[in-house]
């Protein structure tokens, strides 16, 4: 490809002759483009008259600048490729002289000089200046295409780009956005002034991220609320290289002249106290309670303490001296007895049906799912349509939350009533029909076979649903908590059946494989890892072993299957959706393997590959300081079909980030690392942060500024709603104003199984997860059956835990660096990395 190469420390740029980037790699990993090399890609160029659909790209060609020189093409003729001479052959012409050569300084501009971008390359940063015309609209600004997971480059995923920590400033005066490749490496871009807006862009069916936007120029927006877009002649870009996220964070606090207050946990119980440090060029920090009331922080050098006691999001705004303002988020959140409640409540109220279904989504403004339809023609919470409140997932999962407040609480709650007669009525009159046995509802248990498209399946499958199993699976796990809770015999009899079926019906025999297969001789679409059928078959096969049932080595050697074939499928991650590198699906490939490592088989190949995987899935979570997205996972679709407001759009905070939080915390049991518990709190902090006073929560947060349009054409009710196509777009950046969603309650679900056990300590930063010190010392658990805590070092002071006596508590050092003293307790096992107590009084000390 024509162009000038310009090599500095940091990095090597290929520079096209409009001045497009068609090349853009750093030191560590000179083969791997930043940029995406497809030969459509415009990185660089600048466009006026956008829409939400296309552009009108500006062509630009070299301008001279002061002082005269000669041009790009003449100084660095020996780097252009002539035809029919090898461009290997052109390239060893290169010497140090011609490098020199190059000056640091270019311009492009457009014929009439209205529209132009410039950059300076220095050793260690570019910077790019776009000057744009105001009267182009309604949409003007600069096309940036990354090189983004899935792109068509023909590159593997690993050295494609993510796009995972989001900084966009209240009054878009600056932003910040950092890239990670999996295979590692970051890239730091710094919107050095005003700007309108930013937009990430998706293919249709919101899968894949296929590009992305800086605008000067925004005016088809849609706002609801009181903010107001700029309009910009010029916008300046900055960009760097960093290998570790650290050094990141610190180029970019150089690169804006700003600091920001950090943190390794963005959130905690009420009465705790977090540590913070303040990095970069801040002289003050500025901290806001949820009630909007502020304080001056003192901070010897860069370190400062947050006492969370208000429970809400603080607001830690970094004062630099060049007046920017970076703010950070932190979550003071309620114990989980609380949490529990106000969500349970709010869910059997209003989302509850007649049927004893939950309805999938309701209107905030009515607290009601009527005369409401999704994109994609789900309804909300008409219980005679198909996919209104499927068993299982969606509505299910505000029923299991329920039951997870039974079982972890018991009678302790006062809505314990309520909260039983809700779950019968999910469970037996609706997931089981029964009072309905010859006329099952919709995606409920049929335990006659049945037969759709053409297809046959056995007793158990869900009545006319089409063959999504992972609807059965989730279900598997709701009625061993229901079994657990009522001891019903006749519950053990229809899991059973449930579980056979699933067998027979959605794993391949040969391979182990779960199918989906919705026709006849349609294609077998691998489901292993939509959700995680190994763990809810592993925990079935375990209560019938418990049980003394026969039938329980038939569910745990299917599981055992499901590993090896997740095990000997590598890198590859099928998905439900649009074939793409699904986070998901790498998430729940690295948590069943785990599982299995834990429960199935200790198998080090599979121990191994879960955490290589979380390695590798890193790239794909969200970063920075702030509690709506920190931990969470990069996905970008689910907001069409769980909200009234958006099309795709990064779903910060979404219940499916709990995969890779429980993936992370099976990883800690394995290893006793503490940073994967703290990512793994971040992930459910996340989740916590958008639940709402009265109990309800959205989906997701969006950090776009512009979300994409829906795939699905958007079905109007009797209500007077926006038209969401291209014509009008409306501004996100925020929690979807319409819906409430039930999908949110997976992170309850979930806390039940993993928090209700799992406290941990960062002694070096005094950082408590899941728990927090009392007044007098002591460190108390949030788990109503601790039992494993973890510890990131031998205490250096006495450490004094609240326990309880004849209850097992194992300690996990992460580094155990002197011998350990136990008082309070009998020592009764020990190994290199852990300590197994019996405690025989209510406060065990560890020095």
């Amino acid at each position: 490809m024509s162009g000038v190469r310009i090599v500095k420390k940091d990095y090597t740029v290929l520079l096209r002759a409009d001045g497009t980037m068609a090349e853009l790699s750093d030191r560590p990993n000179p083969t791997a483009n930043w940029i995406s090399s497809h030969s459509s890609s415009r990185f660089g160029a600048p466009f006026v008259n956008g829409s939400q659909l296309n552009e009108t790209f500006v062509q630009c060609k070299e301008a001279h600048i002061w002082p005269v020189r000669p041009t790009i093409w003449e100084a660095c003729k020996h780097r252009i490729p002539f035809p029919g001479r090898p461009e290997e052959e052109a390239s060893r012409e290169n010497t140090a002289e011609d490098e020199r050569s190059v000056s640091e300084l270019y311009r492009f501009a457009s014929k009439s000089g209205r529209t132009s971008v410039s950059y300076r390359f220095a050793d260690d940063h570019i910077e790019m200046t776009a000057m744009l015309p105001d009267e182009c609209g309604p949409r003007a600004g600069m096309e940036l295409d990354f090189h983004f997971i899935d792109m068509p480059t023909g590159d593997h995923w690993t050295n494609q780009v993510a796009l995972n920590t989001i900084y966009t400033d209240e009054r878009q005066q600056y932003a910040y956005f950092i890239f990670q490749r999996p295979s590692g490496g970051f890239l730091c871009l710094a919107v050095d002034g005003p700007f309108a807006a930013w937009r990430a862009k998706y293919n249709n069916s919101g899968h894949k991220m296929t590009g992305m936007q800086l605008l000067s120029l925004a005016d088809d927006l849609l706002i609801t609320d009181e903010r107001k877009l700029n309009r910009v002649h010029t916008m300046r870009i900055k960009i760097a290289f960093a290998e570790t996220l650290e050094q990141a964070y610190l180029n970019i606090c150089k690169l804006l002249g700003i600091g920001m207050a950090q943190f390794a946990v963005s959130g905690g119980i009420r009465q705790s106290v977090v540590p913070i440090r303040v990095v970069g060029h801040a002289d003050r920090l500025r901290i806001f309670d949820p009630e909007g009331k502020s304080e001056e922080a003192e901070f010897a050098g860069d370190a400062h303490s947050l006492a969370l006691n208000k429970i809400g999001e603080y607001r830690l705004s970094a004062i630099s001296p060049n007046g920017r303002v970076h703010v950070s988020r932190m979550l003071c959140h309620d114990a989980w007895d609380k949490q529990f409640d106000l969500i349970n409540r709010f869910y059997s109220k209003y989302f509850q049906l007649e049927s004893g279904a939950f309805a999938r989504v309701i209107w905030k403004d009515t607290l009601s799912p009527k005369q409401g339809r999704t994109f994609g023609g789900e309804a909300f919470g008409d219980a005679e349509e198909q996919v209104s409140c499927r068993t299982g997932e969606f509505g299910g999962f505000a029923g299991w939350a329920i039951l997870k407040n039974l079982l972890w609480f018991g009678s302790k709650s006062e809505f314990h009533a309520l909260f039983r007669d809700s779950v019968d009525r999910y469970i037996r009159g609706w997931a089981l029909n029964e009072n309905r046995p010859d006329r099952p509802n919709y995606g409920t248990i049929s335990k006659k076979p049945v037969s759709m498209f053409g297809i046959n399946y056995s007793a158990y499958h869900l009545f006319q649903e089409y063959n999504y199993p992972q609807y059965e699976t989730w279900l598997i796990g709701q009625l061993i908590d229901y079994y657990e809770l009522s001891g019903d015999r006749n519950i053990l009899n229809d899991l059973i059946g449930l579980g056979k079926h699933y067998i027979a019906d959605h794993i391949d025999p040969a391979t182990g494989m779960a199918v989906c297969q919705n026709e006849r001789y349609g294609e077998k679409v691998d489901y292993t890892t939509v959700d995680v059928p190994l763990v809810h078959l592993t925990k079935l096969g375990k209560l019938l072993q418990r049980e003394g049932h026969p039938d329980s080595d038939l569910f745990l050697q299917a599981a055992l299957r499901m590993a090896y074939h997740l095990s000997g499928r590598g890198l590859e991650f099928p998905t439900e959706g649009d074939p793409c590198t699904e986070e998901a699906s790498m998430a729940c490939t690295a948590l069943s393997l785990l599982y299995a490592y834990h429960e199935l088989e200790a198998n080090e190949t599979f121990l191994r590959q879960g955490a290589d995987l979380l390695e590798f899935h890193d790239a794909l979570e969200m970063k920075g300081f702030d509690c709506r997205m920190t931990g969470s996972t990069l996905r970008y679709w689910e907001t069409q079909y769980e909200t009234r407001d958006w099309g795709p759009s990064i779903n910060a905070g979404h219940g499916w980030a709990i995969w890779t939080a429980e993936a992370k915390l099976l990883l800690f049991l394995a290893t006793a690392e503490m940073k994967w518990m703290v990512e793994a709190c971040n992930a459910f902090v996340a989740n916590m942060r958008k639940v709402e006073e009265n109990g309800g929560m959205t989906c997701s947060f969006a950090p776009d500024m512009i979300p994409a349009t829906p795939h699905m054409p958007y079905e109007r009710s009797e209500s007077e709603e926006p038209d969401l196509l291209a014509t009008s777009i409306p501004l996100a950046n925020g929690y979807p104003a319409k819906t409430y969603s039930a999908s949110g309650n997976y992170y309850l679900i979930k806390a039940a199984e993993y928090w209700n056990r799992i406290s941990g300590l960062k002694m070096e930063e005094g950082i408590a997860i899941n728990g927090r010190y009392t007044a007098d010392g002591i460190f108390e658990s949030l788990g109503d059956r601790f039992d494993i805590l973890g510890l990131s070092r031998t205490p250096h002071v006495p450490l004094y835990v609240r326990v309880r006596p004849g209850r097992i508590l194992t300690i996990m050092f992460e580094s155990k660096d002197r011998e350990v003293q136990i008082t309070g307790g009998t020592i009764v096992d020990s190994g290199p990395s852990k300590i197994v107590v019996l405690p025989d009084s209510d406060v065990l000390t560890i020095q």
